[in-house]
C-alpha cells in the first residue's frame, strides 16, 4: 500500500468513527432533551468545528433521530 492510499484509507477510518460519534449521540439523547435540541438545532451539540467532521458528525446524528421513535 502506498503511502497516498493509507493516508485516504485512514482518513475514511476517522470519518467513520466521527458520523458513529454522531449517531451515538442522537441515540443518547432522551426525548425531552431531542425535543430541546429541535428547538435550538444539533449544531449546538456539534463538537467539531472544522469541515469534513462537522458534516459526518452531522449526517450521523441526523440520520439516528430519524429513525428514533417520536415520543
Amino acid at each position: 500500500m502506498d503511502q497516498e492510499s493509507h493516508v485516504t484509507s485512514l482518513s475514511a477510518y476517522r470519518l467513520s468513527r466521527v458520523y458513529a460519534e454522531g449517531w451515538n449521540k442522537a441515540r443518547d439523547l432522551s426525548a425531552n432533551e431531542r425535543a430541546q435540541v429541535d428547538l435550538s438545532g444539533p449544531d449546538t451539540l456539534n463538537p467539531y468545528a472544522v469541515e469534513p467532521q462537522r458534516a459526518r458528525w452531522m449526517e450521523g446524528f441526523t440520520k439516528a433521530c430519524s429513525s428514533l421513535p417520536n415520543l
